[in-house]
């Protein structure tokens, strides 16, 4: 009979596993956002003039690396990250690779947040402390330990500067809330977080706003509060989250509060 010619083609696909988001920073100066993924990878993306992304780099984790926040600096100019080996890295975004590292000494680094007129880290840590780092003289690009805020009794899981750097908070996983003064770091207040349990939520957030006195949190009992921080009481309670609420933001005039919470709800 006659023969026939069968064309076969041969395909491989590379199996994908997509890795989880755990930390977003945005840097309003230059408009790119920063993302840590949970196989430790870091990418820059930029949000495009008809609605997409567009990833600029990406700098691949090493083997067990975990971030758990990321901070812009120096007005775009330098991203830092923390995660629980217990550094901060500064990124050299040229060559995708830390430029400087300093362990901060109090074990697994849980949380970060920094102030950029005071060129400060506020680091969360396993041990129950804030530890204070200086980004260095303008210009400088050093990493400094400082001396360390009043110690909880557990560890800090959120940390947040007022913006205008007289106050810091943190809240850890004993349901405690500590407001420090920044520059005395005498510990000025201190509320306590219940869970159904009887024992403490867990503090995953905290914005505290521009006037010192206004405090928000988010725990693990599902809860939204708003607290006067000078007196130490809750003003109001939202309790419509069916889960964690794990993050909070406001607006720039600071009159909407946003919450997210693993319930995938944003209220």
């Amino acid at each position: 009979g006659r023969k026939r010619e069968v064309v076969v083609h041969r395909c491989r696909f590379v199996e994908w596993q997509p890795a989880a988001i755990d930390c977003l920073a945005f840097c309003a100066d230059s408009g790119q956002l920063a993302l840590a993924r949970a196989n430790g990878d870091i990418e820059l993306v930029t949000p495009h003039h008809e609605g997409a992304w567009t990833k600029i780099l990406c700098i691949r984790g090493g083997p067990g690396a975990s971030l758990r926040s990321l901070v812009w600096a120096d007005e775009g100019a330098r991203l830092l990250s923390c995660g629980l080996d217990g550094f901060v890295h500064d990124w050299d975004l040229g060559r995708l690779r830390p430029g400087r590292s300093l362990d901060v000494g109090g074990g697994g680094v849980w949380c970060m947040d920094g102030h950029p007129q005071l060129r400060l880290l506020a680091c969360g840590c396993e041990d129950g402390t804030v530890r204070i780092v200086s980004l260095g003289e303008e210009g400088d690009c050093d990493l400094t330990p400082k001396p360390t805020l009043a110690r909880h009794g557990a560890r800090v899981l959120s940390v947040h500067w007022q913006p205008e750097g007289q106050h810091v908070a943190s809240g850890a996983a004993d349901g405690i809330i500590f407001i420090h003064h920044a520059s005395t770091r005498a510990l000025v207040q201190q509320m306590h977080l219940d869970s159904a349990s009887g024992k403490g939520a867990l503090v995953w957030a905290l914005k505290m706003l521009k006037d010192g006195r206004s405090l928000i949190s988010g725990d693990s009992a599902h809860r939204v509060t708003v607290w006067d921080a000078r007196s130490g009481t809750s003003m109001s309670t939202v309790t419509e989250h069916a889960a964690d609420v794990t993050c909070l933001a406001v607006d720039e005039d600071e009159g909407v509060a946003f919450a997210g919470g693993l319930d995938g709800k944003l209220i």
